[in-house]
């Protein structure tokens, strides 16, 4: 068995469910006309510190669809013979650091595993998953790993 566990992945609606309260400061990926992402729009992000990520697309690898496609990425994976897949952040190109505001890290970090859970749920012999925490607000990354932890 073949496991890929460097595969770098942000799913589409990574910061989709961050909750009404962050709606207004969450990332939001921008897309051409051909589903390629070339940008992020990220209203609440922290000033910005010269060598810390995130980097903008296309450093992100964002000229791969199988970076935020997932049925795209399983027919890559397939055709180079890896049957499993350990889905790892690919941070440089989706706004997650440690340098957001504590509340908003959580929530964003909480809303990328709920776009995650999806797709190992979708697809449990394919896919294994590692939650994402947010290290500046220390017990609510400890309540991250509790609730990845029972959601297994």
């Amino acid at each position: 068995m073949i496991i890929d566990c460097d595969t770098h992945f942000h799913p589409r609606d990574a910061y989709d469910y961050t909750g009404a309260e962050w709606d207004a400061q969450r990332p939001r990926f921008l897309f051409d006309e051909k589903g390629q992402l070339t940008g992020l729009d990220f209203p609440g992000a922290p000033p910005e510190v010269p060598g810390a990520t995130p980097l903008p697309p296309p450093g992100s690898g964002s000229r791969h669809p199988g970076l935020y496609e997932m049925d795209v990425r399983l027919r890559d994976y397939e055709k180079l013979g890896i049957d499993r897949q350990f889905l790892f952040p690919q941070l440089t190109g989706t706004a997650f650091s440690y340098l957001p505001e504590p509340a908003l890290g959580a929530a964003m970090a909480h809303s990328w595993n709920l776009a995650v859970l999806r797709h190992l749920r979708a697809h449990p012999k394919q896919l294994i998953g590692g939650a994402l925490v947010a290290l500046q607000d220390v017990g609510a990354a400890i309540r991250e790993m509790e609730w990845a932890r029972n959601e297994g």
